[in-house]
């Protein structure tokens, strides 16, 4: 989809990110999704997505906390992976409104808007956007290893 302004087209990267993300968890079976593949906190598939989802709620209410908008508890525990498609698209759609109201803000305004995070600093509004996407792609790089291992 293209989105208009820099807003649009952060947005554009984050969906493209979701959907290559959806891409790589698509052929996995239950019996994969739950086995421990390496070592280290996030060892399966499913500790890995979970993670993910969790941490892009996580940055979205970081950013409606700045803007004082309403969050939406998020406590889905993804026990099955038929469930990970739906939930990743539903984490898109709740950044799409987090950021919705700002999709043409213009890029100096950007660094106006400060947003402390849970690991102790502060990113500006493209920053914390930025690194959502990257959060995204990292796992999704490490996932593909996952499968490497499985092979």
């Amino acid at each position: 989809m293209k989105r208009k302004g820099v807003m649009g087209a952060l947005m554009d990267e984050y969906e493209r990110a979701i959907h290559d993300f959806t891409i790589v968890v698509k052929p996995l079976q239950q019996l994969n999704y739950t086995k421990k593949i390496a070592n280290g906190k996030n060892n399966s598939f499913q500790l890995v997505i979970t993670h993910v989802i969790h941490a892009g709620y996580q940055y979205a209410d970081d950013i409606r906390d700045v803007f004082k908008k309403e969050k939406k508890k998020y406590t889905p525990d993804l026990e099955y992976v038929s469930e990970v498609g739906e939930e990743l698209y539903k984490l898109l759609k709740y950044m799409l409104a987090t950021l919705n109201d700002m999709i043409e803000m213009p890029e100096d305004e950007f660094s106006n808007h400060n947003i402390p995070v849970s690991w102790k600093q502060e990113y500006d509004l493209e920053q914390l956007i930025e690194h959502s996407i990257l959060h995204v792609l990292r796992h999704r790089t490490q996932l593909e290893h996952f499968w490497k291992i499985l092979r």
